[in-house]
């Protein structure tokens, strides 16, 4: 996120999209098969369905939340910010801008602003997960305490 808070008028989507979704998508990864595995520790196999779905629809109802968030944070910022003035063109009657440079500067700025919220909301959750989890690696027991015996 911080990655993508560093954009401007003249980033380009190889140079400075790419990347940061490349690395977002990594550690998502990487969170999100950790995270099943400590939320799904020691349930039966005959129990897991609910505690998967518990799981699976917290993460939907959490990536709603911080969309609607995030998006919300950027219509504020726009709005607040000088460069996003508006008019109405007479010849078409349709609203424009009132200086286009402004209007771009004021739409990165806004999306600025929501990435380096998102980042604080990322070193937030990382300082829960760190302070409750009282789970460690080898807490995590045998690999095969649930696994189902197949006849050969």
């Amino acid at each position: 996120m911080l990655y993508l808070a560093q954009l401007d008028s003249d980033s380009t989507w190889l140079g400075t999209v790419l990347p940061s979704q490349v690395l977002i998508a990594g550690g998502m990864g990487f969170i999100f098969v950790a995270m099943q595995s400590v939320a799904l520790h020691r349930i039966e196999e005959r129990d897991a369905g609910v505690p998967s779905a518990l799981l699976n629809t917290g993460q939907q109802i959490g990536g709603s939340v911080g969309l609607a968030l995030l998006s919300t944070i950027v219509a504020q910022v726009f709005a607040r910010h000088p460069g996003s003035a508006m008019t109405v063109d007479p010849a078409t009657g349709h609203p424009v801008p009132v200086d286009a440079a402004a209007f771009k500067a004021a739409s990165i700025y806004s999306y600025d602003v929501a990435f380096y919220w998102g980042a604080g909301f990322f070193v937030l959750a990382l300082v829960v997960a760190l302070t409750m989890i009282r789970l460690r690696a080898s807490d995590m027991g045998d690999e095969t305490q649930n696994a189902v015996h197949v006849a050969a």
